[in-house]
């Protein structure tokens, strides 16, 4: 949203994370991803520009399965089919 005096409007925002209890109510069919953000969604895309701080990769079933083996383990993720829910 260009304001009047043509600044722009960023927001930042941090400790997104698809991971713990959001995805055990999802993964028990309390919730969807996407019903996670629906209270600030609205407020984010008014922004020119949204920064988010994602506390989690996105990993798929293939790598939760080796996620903790090799050097770099994997101890808090989120489903790739969270991703979307970011839109």
């Amino acid at each position: 949203m260009l304001l009047t005096d043509g600044s722009i409007s960023i927001i930042f925002v941090g400790d997104i994370s698809f991971n713990g209890c959001v995805k055990k109510y999802v993964d028990q069919g309390y919730t969807s991803y996407n019903d996670t953000m629906v209270k600030v969604a609205k407020i984010i895309r008014e922004a020119d520009i949204a920064v988010g701080n994602l506390e989690s990769p996105f990993v798929s079933k293939s790598m939760q399965k080796n996620r903790f083996s090799g050097v770099k383990r994997i101890r808090m993720y989120s489903d790739v089919g969270s991703a979307s829910a970011l839109q």
